[in-house]
């Protein structure tokens, strides 16, 4: 993951034998490991030294976690939460889904994926989203408020946008047929985005 101002890299590697996440130049460089926890990048703070992360922390507690990329400090910030979690372009709330199977396109039922949002300061949750199906891999626009996510049709999941955050409103932006859309990623510079599987779409 790119921090925001473009000098940095985080990611994820077992090179010292475990899963710990390290950062490096975006010009080159040595690679520095941030932390001792078993963490996974997610995302970067607007401020390009914090990094947003999830997994298990030392108090094996499976959660969202911030990071500072200097000292190392890990601190906890809900104990809620999938792997798929993206920070508001404010850095003050994260989207994150819960629940939902990826490969259960047409299941209906009480571990049908939704979204929500968690409020980091006042510690406040807020379910985004109403559906039969399965909502997964939230992405917040870096340019608005606008957040896009994958949801499922019945047979597949498409790409949808939540202009201004209005989930009671949402925009279909894909018409696949046959390959579902799964953690798809966004530009900083422009609402563009790249799916790991099926189609790259402009947005």
């Amino acid at each position: 993951k790119w921090s925001p101002d473009g000098k940095w890299i985080a990611f994820k590697s077992s090179r010292d034998g475990r899963g710990n996440i390290w950062i490096v130049p975006a010009k080159g460089g040595t690679a520095r490991r941030v932390c001792g926890d078993e963490l996974m990048p997610l995302d970067w703070f607007p401020d390009s030294r914090h990094i947003f992360a999830h997994g298990y922390s030392s108090s094996t507690r499976l959660g969202f976690y911030k990071i500072d990329a200097e000292t190392g400090e890990v601190t906890e910030l809900v104990t809620f939460g999938d792997n798929f979690g993206k920070l508001a372009r404010d850095g003050r709330s994260i989207v994150f889904n819960w629940r939902g199977d990826p490969y259960r396109e047409r299941y209906q039922g009480s571990d049908s994926g939704e979204l929500w949002r968690y409020d980091i300061a006042d510690g406040s949750f807020i379910k985004l989203t109403h559906t039969l199906f399965t909502e997964r891999y939230p992405v917040c626009s870096w340019q608005s408020n606008d957040v896009y996510y994958c949801a499922s049709d019945g047979d597949v999941f498409q790409i949808f946008r939540a202009a201004g955050g209005d989930f009671d409103h949402p925009e279909q932006l894909t018409n696949f047929d046959v390959w579902s859309a799964r953690d798809p990623d966004m530009a900083r510079q422009n609402d563009r985005t790249g799916l790991r599987a099926g189609d790259a779409v402009s947005l």
